[in-house]
């Protein structure tokens, strides 16, 4: 009988266990930072038809609806408990590690399983797996890997299944996230490093998966000049100076691959002068490279031409070329390193196993030493890595000591501690994300909010002045400028702000019912019933818009479709003493006198102080006596 650790089914169960143990402390996270806003919390998600919107529609911030349509399904089984949602990351990340030892395997490389294993629990892939949103890393990644596996299959034995196999998977991975889009280029530099060339006949197989990445390049630019940066100036450097910033990008990512220290969340963003002959040093280094290893291809340098080429084509995406939301904060990424890894790891491992072939037995076990140390030393980084992912206090607490610079780490751990009803602790950290980026109105808002709670209206204004200044196209500072202004008694300049808001988001339930009270206190009725009303199809079941609505269509004297409306809030909120005191008064205006007692009473039974209740009753009941027996 074999040892259990000959069975062929060992090392995917090593790897899956490993990978689990490793990130146990990403299984108790909470969600951080848009975990709640594109996945949790979000209306798609949750919306019945969401499957159809993400796939046939452009409301998602990002065309990728195999991810989308995955976190939908999932939002059916756990809601928005993260823990079902980590958990399956970590599997598709153990997965992908599984599926990565065989292509590795298939591409005849020495220690293809320890790669994988490395990968598994490398530090730097902690930012995708234990991410909630990263889902698009986590399950993008077992598609493209699928993708390289079928092909080199279909290459080795010339077989129509194994290449429609490829085409398939390329689908599933394009629709999982755009970035995969470079694996028909790494597909022909595995068809090289495999056949030592490349052929017309060997080539042109790939050209279809080309063209299919060409279409998704296209829809992805769209996505993220419409969707995702929208009228924001995430960076307005020339084009010299990106060039630089792309050669200083590569090399962080090699250092970080190599030497995965002092990681963060949002690294520093560099000023990078491109009209500065040194800024280019780190590109003219990477050239130099290229042409030294492409030089002596056929010889030592085969192996580090196809490491450094894999790598520059996976990482291609995120150097810079094109604009993404995320070069706000930052010019690098963990995340985005998370498929051109590889070829880094795959390098060290399967060119260290390399060296080792036919040498000494001491050497030998010597070097299994040294990898059961690495695997041991990359497992505990990224358990204390996955530590810091546990909710959004620690993660941007971490972030902060690592990067002082980081606004935006401020700004979120401030979002923080609003939620948390501790102001005191929010301040300090708005101003000092206003100080570092003074162009940012969120923080300007945020600021003014918890001004405007405090009673400092001034100060809360010129806060939300400086915010329409920065960002006139948004809704928040005007609609918060607006409930300040009802606070000082302007309600005509409030309207008008709630009206600016509108104009900015006018879909949002809660303006209209703020733009309607306002204008329901201007005795505008006809306008508040309007904004009401849509208020209403936004909230459906909120009570206090539906009371709200009842109240200006009472003012209007439709009574009926007012007693509709407080029947409809009293259902929503059985305890809503204002419901049944104004359901009461309709019914008592249309002659209901009894029904209208009978309302009044439970509005008093809800609350016995409710003044106008008792006062309702009193005259419904004198109005009762009076009336002929």
């Amino acid at each position: 009988m074999k040892p259990f650790w000959k069975n062929p089914v060992f090392p995917a169960v090593a790897i899956v266990l490993v990978a689990m143990v490793s990130y146990i402390p990403a299984m108790r996270a909470a969600q951080i930072w848009d975990d709640d806003t594109l996945v949790l919390d979000n209306e798609l998600m949750q919306a019945r038809d969401g499957l159809y919107r993400y796939w046939f529609t452009t409301e998602g911030v990002d065309y990728c609806p195999v991810t989308w349509s995955s976190l939908w399904l999932e939002w059916r089984l756990w809601g928005d408990r993260p823990a079902g949602y980590h958990v399956t990351n970590i599997l598709l990340h153990a997965f992908s590690s599984i599926v990565l030892w065989l292509v590795l395997r298939q591409l005849g490389l020495p220690g293809a399983w320890l790669a994988a294993m490395v990968f598994a629990v490398h530090p730097v892939n902690v930012a995708s797996v234990a991410w909630i949103t990263e889902r698009k890393n986590t399950m993008s990644m077992p598609f493209a890997l699928l993708t390289i596996l079928c092909y080199l299959k279909f290459d080795s034995q010339a077989s129509r299944r194994w290449y429609a196999a490829a085409c398939v998977m390329f689908i599933f991975a394009l629709l999982s996230k755009s970035s995969t889009v470079v694996v028909p280029a790494v597909l022909t530099a595995c068809i090289w490093w495999r056949r030592g060339g490349l052929t017309l006949r060997t080539a042109l197989p790939i050209v279809p998966l080309f063209m299919l990445a060409g279409v998704v390049s296209v829809a992805t630019i769209w996505f993220q000049q419409h969707n995702a940066i929208g009228d924001t100036v995430v960076r307005t450097s020339d084009g010299l100076s990106r060039l630089a910033t792309a050669g200083w990008a590569f090399w962080f990512y090699v250092v970080k691959a190599l030497v995965p220290y002092n990681l963060c969340m949002v690294y520093p963003r560099w000023q990078v002068d491109g009209h500065v002959l040194l800024s280019h040093l780190p590109g003219l280094t990477l050239i130099a490279s290229m042409a030294i290893f492409w030089t002596f291809r056929k010889g030592w340098a085969r192996a580090p031409f196809f490491a450094l080429i894999t790598f520059l084509i996976g990482i291609s995406p995120v150097l810079g070329l094109f604009d993404m939301y995320w070069y706000l904060y930052s010019f690098v990424a963990d995340h985005w390193q998370y498929i051109p890894i590889i070829s880094i790891v795959a390098f060290v491992i399967c060119g260290g196993a390399s060296c080792c072939r036919d040498r000494p037995r001491w050497v030998v076990r010597l070097a299994v030493a040294v990898a059961i140390l690495l695997v041991a030393l990359f497992g505990a980084m990224t358990w204390k890595r996955a530590s810091t992912f546990e909710d959004q206090s620690t993660l941007w607490t971490d972030t902060i000591q690592r990067n002082p610079s980081a606004w935006i780490a401020y700004y979120n751990l401030a979002c923080v501690h609003q939620l948390d009803g501790e102001p005191d602790r929010a301040i300090p950290l708005l101003t000092k994300s206003i100080e570092i980026k003074p162009d940012y109105h969120k923080s300007h808002v945020n600021l003014g909010i918890i001004l405007a709670a405090r009673g400092d209206l001034v100060r809360a204004m010129d806060c939300y002045r400086e915010a329409i200044r920065l960002a006139p196209a948004a809704a928040p500072a005007h609609y918060n400028m607006g409930s300040v202004l009802i606070r000082l008694g302007k309600l005509d300049a409030a309207a008008d702000c709630y009206l600016k808001a509108l104009e900015r988001d006018p879909e949002n339930p809660r303006i209209h019912n703020d733009a309607g009270v306002v204008l329901y206190n201007q005795e505008k009725f006809d306008q508040a019933v309007h904004h009401f009303t849509h208020a209403v199809d936004g909230c459906p079941d909120d009570a206090e818009m539906r009371l709200n609505l009842g109240n200006a269509m009472a003012r209007q004297d439709r009574l009926d479709e007012a007693i509709a409306q407080y029947r409809e809030a009293i259902r929503l909120k059985p305890d809503y003493a204002f419901a049944y005191n104004n359901l009461g008064f309709a019914l008592a205006n249309k002659g209901l006198i009894d029904e209208a007692i009978g309302y009044y009473r439970q509005a008093l039974r809800i609350d016995p102080d409710y003044h106008a209740a008792r006062r309702n009753l009193s005259m419904a009941m004198e109005k009762k006596d009076r009336l002929p027996r």
